[in-house]
């Protein structure tokens, strides 16, 4: 693994153990100034507007753990900081007092190298839907 892997890998740790933490202020510092957060119809441009998505969505009482797995890094041009990034993701939430499982799915980032470190340029959660009902099909 090369360093730029391991640096963009944190970075994607990071945003889980902030997100959870509630510190926000902090986490939107791994997005690019002009980043986006995407999350069903929010879309988020900027670091503003991502810290004003995250205060109204995740409040106290809607916070949990959010877990990444399997993350895939692609330094696409090392020589100008882009990288892209694939990650399976699973948010437990507290239901009657006790962590479950609320939401599972896929993380999809676009990063860049600025001021020497990488940030997040966008980030797309997009959640795992259950697949299409079979059809039988039945041969006469």
């Amino acid at each position: 693994m090369t360093r730029d892997e391991e640096d963009i890998r944190r970075v994607l740790a990071e945003y889980c153990h902030l997100i959870d933490d509630g510190a926000f202020d902090d986490l939107v510092e791994r997005f690019a100034p002009d980043g986006t957060f995407a999350f069903a119809e929010v879309v988020a441009t900027g670091r503003e507007a991502i810290l004003r998505w995250l205060r109204k969505a995740m409040a106290p009482h809607r916070r949990g753990k959010h877990l990444t797995a399997n993350t895939l890094v692609d330094i696409g041009d090392p020589e100008h900081g882009h990288a892209t990034a694939v990650s399976d993701f699973e948010f437990l939430g507290f239901v009657d007092g006790k962590l479950v499982p609320l939401m599972a799915g896929r993380y999809r980032d676009e990063l860049r190298r600025l001021d020497g470190r990488w940030v997040i340029q966008r980030r797309d959660a997009i959640p795992l839907e259950p697949p299409a009902p079979r059809t039988s099909t039945t041969r006469t």
